[in-house]
Parts: structure tokens; sequence; C-alpha cells
């Protein structure tokens, strides 16, 4: 379609309320809080084995009605698990939440969406929303790899090793190329 044909297809009336939809979804996406998800992992404390936490680390454990209700929102719930013992149900919670990513759930406000994740816009993957036992290297962050385990929505993520690869490779080709000419 040129400037010069006809635009029987849409009226003016249409092209404006598609303007007017494109820029309420620009001012929406600027807005604050509107820039990805920022779920965290659920942090469920385990007692030290020693039994050395004390009277201050029993504020960090989840309540034993709050551990039940997060087993069975991931379908994990033991059949028999009023005869089982706190520290057991809690141990079982913390497996689980560590082999799942943090958006994995409905609570996910992407995966709500029908999004997957972008790591440019979403914090779910940034170390400090992660359990303390496993940190990424000091001088680089995450590969894409381990930022798409630790989401769990098919995370949207800009590979630079591969991307540096695949430029190496063309580069190495074309010099080739100008050696042999």
């Amino acid at each position: 379609l040129n400037y010069n044909q006809s635009t029987d297809r849409w009226s003016s009336v249409d092209i404006r309320h598609v303007r007017n939809e494109l820029e309420d979804l620009r001012v929406h996406r600027t807005t604050e809080g509107s820039s990805g998800c920022t779920c965290r992992k659920l942090h469920v404390y385990l007692m030290p084995a020693d039994g050395s936490g004390g009277k201050k680390a029993q504020h960090k454990r989840l309540k034993p009605a709050k551990i039940v209700e997060e087993l069975r929102k991931r379908h994990a719930l033991p059949a028999k698990h009023s005869k089982m013992k706190r520290e057991e149900l809690e141990r079982l919670l913390h497996d689980v939440v560590e082999k799942e990513g943090c958006c994995a759930s409905g609570d996910c406000e992407c995966r709500r969406n029908g999004l997957q994740c972008s790591s440019d816009s979403c914090s779910c993957w940034y170390d400090s929303h992660q359990a303390k036992d496993h940190p990424s290297s000091e001088n680089a962050g995450p590969s894409a790899t381990e930022i798409k385990k630790r989401c769990g929505n098919d995370t949207y993520v800009v590979d630079s090793d591969a991307i540096s690869t695949y430029r190496k490779n063309v580069l190495v080709a074309q010099f080739c190329q100008v050696i042999q000419t």
C-alpha cells in the first residue's frame, strides 16, 4: 500500500482508534511497576541439624499451615502429611522450591498475562531474588541457561556468548576469503 492508494480497508476512525490503543500501551508500559515481573523464590528456612537456631531463628520458619498450603499448591503434599514432623515437611518444601523456577506458578504477572519473561525487563532472575546457596560468579552475571533455569517461564534472553561465537566465525570466514583472493 503506497501513499497514493486508497485506504478503503480502514476508515480514519479505525486508524485513530488503533493509534490511541498503541499510545495507551506505550503509556502503560512506562508507568512504574509495569516493567516485568519481580517474582522471588519462596524462602524456606531450615533449622540447623544441631538445633542451634535458638529462639531468634524461630521467626524465620514458616508456619505449619503455610508449609502445607505451599506443598498443596505445588502438588507435592504427601497423603500422610499429618503424621510427618514439621522439619520433614520443611525439608520437602525446600527441595520442591529449589527444583522449580521462581515464575513457575500462576503468581507470576508475566505468566498470568500469557507472556514469557524477558531478561531485559523482569528482575525474577537477579541474584538478590535467589536463595543464598546459589550465587553466580562475582565477575560476570549468570549465563543465559542459568537465567532460564532460575525463572522457569521460558525467559527470553539475549545470549551474548552465542552472538560472540557467531561473530567470530563470520570474521574468520571473511578473513579466509580475503586471504584466498
